[in-house]
């Protein structure tokens, strides 16, 4: 056989190679936030994330975050109401030690009051305008704790643990949103967890958003829109919920 004979064979192995690798798919989408006056927030340079679903680092990462989840909410829930009931107490002392204070000194100012007791008054409101600083300290202390414990409640409640050390170098691709808070990403026929995680300044506060989506690419290309409804936290039928891998 000619070697003008074998060419097309060689020709065609390429080719075939090609038809028999993984089809590639296209997954697109948005990510975006509707305010409470209506209005569309598009968020750019937002990093979005495509994993592979049955990959065991992956799997073991998401089921361990969400394992310490589990664990640290009970006690992070029981900090917050402690310091709240401490708090409220504290300040209820605090406005306590105020009225008397008042209530004193308006006897103390009267003229129509026996003299002695006037002074008696003023005695005792002295005395209780020195536990009354020592309150309004405490009140001060006790608000910073109760801050710090409902900073950490809101962590455990929400799904920034999965951000904080998320396996990037397991990704299947990964890319950012352009100003319009569009992104575009080619990928093998599959199905994966879109992860992407974004923050918003609004006023003096920062507001964060956080998404794990389960995507199938199997089929078809597919399109995912990353919006309010369906944060993490939102426990929609499309989010990743680790006790169901």
């Amino acid at each position: 056989m000619s070697l003008i004979r074998l060419a097309p064979c060689f020709l065609a192995i390429p080719m075939l190679l090609t038809a028999c690798g993984p089809n590639e798919r296209e997954l697109t989408g948005q990510v975006f936030i509707v305010t409470q006056g209506g209005d569309n927030k598009k968020l750019g340079l937002v990093e979005v994330l495509a994993f592979p679903e049955n990959n065991s680092e992956v799997l073991t990462y998401f089921k361990t975050s969400h394992a310490a989840l589990v664990a640290r909410r009970p006690p992070a829930e029981a900090a917050y109401n402690a310091s709240k009931t401490a708090y409220e107490e504290a300040r209820d002392r605090d406005s306590q030690e105020e009225k008397t204070i008042k209530h004193l000194l308006d006897f103390a100012r009267d003229p129509y009051k026996d003299l002695s007791a006037r002074r008696a008054a003023l005695s005792s409101a002295s005395a209780h305008t020195k536990r009354f600083e020592k309150t309004t300290q405490e009140v001060a202390l006790l608000r910073k704790q109760l801050t710090d414990a409902i900073d950490t409640q809101i962590f455990w409640l929400s799904s920034e643990l999965y951000f904080q050390k998320l396996p990037t170098h397991l990704a299947t691709a990964k890319t950012k949103t352009d100003a319009d808070g569009k992104f575009s990403m080619k990928l093998p026929a599959g199905r994966y967890v879109v992860a992407a995680a974004a923050t918003r300044k609004v006023s003096d506060k920062e507001e964060k958003y956080f998404w794990l989506i389960r995507v199938d690419t199997s089929a078809r290309n597919e399109s995912v829109m990353l919006s309010n409804d369906n944060r993490h936290e939102t426990g929609c039928s499309a989010c990743l919920n680790p006790q169901q891998l």
